[in-house]
């Protein structure tokens, strides 16, 4: 029996050893994929609409609280709506310079007409 002891116990030295770095250097890979995530913006970051925005009354103040428009946008769209009249429906403003169907479907869900 003790023969088998010395034969065996380097054996089991090795994987033990073995076993023990892998465990550490795994542990050190799964922490480095974790730190490489992107952290998520704070709230007050995010562009949040809590009901649609009613483009035939919205002020410029307004307007630039949907996503994708910047004061220049919201500007254009009041003075569109100054000059042409208000819009029949959300679609007409792919007519403001500025807003083509890319950012119309962003909007579709923030804006309405009435």
């Amino acid at each position: 029996m003790e023969g088998k002891i010395k034969r065996y116990l380097p054996i089991g030295i090795f994987i033990l050893c073995f076993l023990l770095i892998m465990s550490f250097w795994l542990g050190r890979q799964t922490r480095g994929a974790q730190a490489a995530v992107p952290k998520p913006l704070p709230e007050a970051e995010y562009q949040t609409v809590a009901q649609p925005i009613n483009i035939n009354t919205a002020s410029v103040k307004a307007l630039t609280e949907l996503p994708e428009i910047g004061e220049k946008t919201a500007k254009a769209i009041v003075d569109y709506r100054e000059e042409n009249g208000p819009f029949a429906t959300i679609w007409d403003l792919e007519s403001v310079a500025g807003i083509g169907e890319s950012k119309m479907e962003s909007l579709e869900p923030y804006v309405t007409v009435s």
